[in-house]
């Protein structure tokens, strides 16, 4: 008996050999090979563009980054969610650092760029009435 291991298919030549099985002996198995290798490939690997009107134009991304996208979105969350739970003591200095130091100046920003303009004509009054004197 051989204890060889058995190769599995691969998906491409699953779909070959189920279109050679439906279409008999219509093309030749290096045609039928060509456009299977085609399709996949534009299939998970190119970008498609959708025209809805004139100059509207959606391009979006190949599938396969799709997929790998979201399967790479499910692990970082599983990773953080693992982290947080399992430092919850370094995250809370962390939380308690950024809201005491960082909150501060990013508020303080926030209300120089929110203020910015009247700053700039109250600075822009007092150089006047300055040079008036």
């Amino acid at each position: 008996m051989d204890n060889a291991p058995i190769k599995a298919p691969t998906f491409e030549e699953r779909i070959t050999e189920r279109l050679k099985n439906d279409i008999g002996e219509l093309i030749s198995d290096e045609e039928l090979r060509t456009i299977v290798d085609r399709t996949i490939n534009k299939v998970f690997f190119e970008s498609t563009t959708v025209t809805k009107s004139y100059n509207n134009v959606t391009v979006t991304p190949p599938f396969i980054e799709t997929v790998i996208r979201e399967i790479l979105q499910e692990k970082v969350t599983e990773y953080v969610t693992d982290y947080i739970t399992n430092n919850k003591d370094e995250v809370i200095q962390m939380v308690k650092t950024v809201m005491e130091e960082d909150l501060a100046a990013a508020l303080m920003r926030g209300m120089t760029n929110f203020f910015r303009t009247d700053i700039i004509r109250l600075s822009s009054q007092l150089e006047d009435r300055l040079r008036k004197m």
